[in-house]
């Protein structure tokens, strides 16, 4: 009878074990474990570098000067910061284009960057604006990296 009354004893301690933490969960839940990260678009810029020669590049579909990702967004953010944080003497901002596009295509890509640092609050009298065309490739074209803006950042 001990024994009937040990097993009895023990299933019934064994369901108080499994229903207690059942009703602890709900009056106090665990802590997450799992935190969900911010979207793309919301990450937090790094902080500025203020380097001399610091350069940042924007690249650019074939035939167009438009800025029309969310990632060249970015870079333009962090360019305009580090400008505001750090304040250069000048940002030379070079435009490049590939075989084909001709030198017109690099000028307003050059412009289209300036523009969209001077809306973010950079000074246009610190931005001067170079225009290479398909002068300094890269690499051999046609390649998206011969398609590209340069922001170069000089400190006194």
């Amino acid at each position: 009878m001990s024994r009937a009354l040990t097993g009895a004893a023990l299933l019934v301690s064994s369901l108080v074990a499994t229903a207690a933490p059942a009703a602890r969960a709900q009056q106090h839940p665990p802590p997450a474990l799992y935190v969900q990260p911010p979207p793309p678009g919301d990450l937090p810029l790094p902080p500025p570098r203020c380097i001399h020669g610091w350069q940042s590049k924007l690249f650019f579909t074939r035939d167009h000067s438009e800025i029309a990702d969310s990632s060249a967004e970015q870079i333009l953010d962090l360019s305009a910061r580090e400008a505001l944080a750090c304040k250069p003497v000048s940002i030379d901002v070079a435009g490049y284009s590939d075989s084909g596009e001709g030198t017109a295509i690099s000028l307003a890509r050059a412009r289209s960057v300036q523009a969209a640092l001077v809306k973010r609050g950079v000074s246009a009298a610190l931005l001067t604006l170079s225009d290479f065309g398909t002068s300094r490739p890269v690499s051999p074209p046609p390649d998206v990296r011969n398609r590209r803006v340069t922001m170069t950042f000089t400190y006194p």
